[in-house]
């Protein structure tokens, strides 16, 4: 199952992955197509291997070293150079463990993080070093499952999302999972109204009429800033601009570790971000 899709600026990429098994990287010729790509298992077995699609469809494993196993509760570090025609995988400051040059290359266009198996958890770490843009698309079901945005030494982020209706951000303390803070959900009732609330899916704090607020075929930006006690978020990419709700309780503390992204309701997401001012934790 694909959910983020990266275009690189650097030949190498660098990230960790947390998961019991089966993470999977494709290196796609385009955005949009499953063909004319490399996909990179990790965690195949004791195995890393790199299957190539049709038309010239190729496998080739390699044995991954005990330290780079992947492990269901540890972050485990990699590094994947793409050189035109040839392929490397390593550890974090290692030498490659799998090198590989295709005769038949196929030019790549984008990368893709993906899981063959939908209810199996994988939780991503990306050096933004290395990214240029990256795009998040959410499904239909409401679920915290599926991406996070750090949050640590922060105080404010700008989220760009289209989406028809239903977007959820949900302001956690806890790193990756849902924990104490905040949701807002944006153009609810149709994409009319757009609410904060002190917990996941729970009443609605502040309720403000916000008409066509969201757009199924152009992408909306807003911004969310939070201090010890108080969050505010309005529209656009200006900080402080266009507010649309500020909120807070003196009994309700809280330290922002983290931001879920969601819609739901039948409602599909997609959101991008600038890797130069963001830091992605998708799962």
């Amino acid at each position: 199952m694909e959910s983020v899709q990266i275009l690189l600026k650097e030949e190498v990429f660098k990230f960790q992955v947390k998961a019991c098994s089966d993470a999977y990287l494709l290196y796609k010729q385009t955005k949009a197509a499953d063909e004319f790509s490399y996909h990179i298992g990790l965690g195949y077995g004791r195995k890393t291997v790199i299957w190539k699609q049709p038309p010239d469809p190729v496998t080739k494993e390699f044995m991954t070293p005990d330290e780079g196993l992947l492990k269901c509760e540890e972050f485990v570090s990699y590094w994947v150079r793409w050189e035109g025609a040839k392929f490397g995988i390593g550890l974090d400051g290692a030498q490659p463990f799998v090198e590989w040059k295709d005769p038949k290359p196929f030019t790549i266009g984008a990368v893709s993080l993906a899981t063959p198996h939908p209810k199996q958890k994988v939780t991503w770490k990306l050096d933004t070093q290395s990214i240029g843009t990256l795009r998040v698309d959410t499904g239909e079901d409401y679920s915290y499952e599926q991406s996070w945005v750090s949050a640590i030494g922060r105080s404010a982020i700008v989220l760009q999302v289209k989406a028809c209706r239903d977007v959820h951000v949900l302001l956690s303390d806890k790193e990756g999972v849902p924990g104490n803070g905040y949701e807002v959900a944006i153009g609810m009732s149709d994409n009319m109204k757009t609410a904060i609330r002190e917990v996941k899916f729970g009443p609605n704090m502040i309720n403000v009429d916000t008409p066509d607020i969201l757009s199924c075929k152009d992408t909306r930006a807003f911004w969310f800033r939070w201090s010890h006690h108080k969050l505010s978020m309005g529209r656009g990419t200006k900080l402080g601009n266009r507010t649309l709700i500020n909120y807070g309780k003196e009994d309700h503390p809280m330290e922002i570790r983290s931001l879920g992204l969601s819609t739901g309701w039948g409602a599909t997401g997609r959101w991008l971000f600038n890797m130069a001012e963001t830091v992605m934790y998708p799962s």
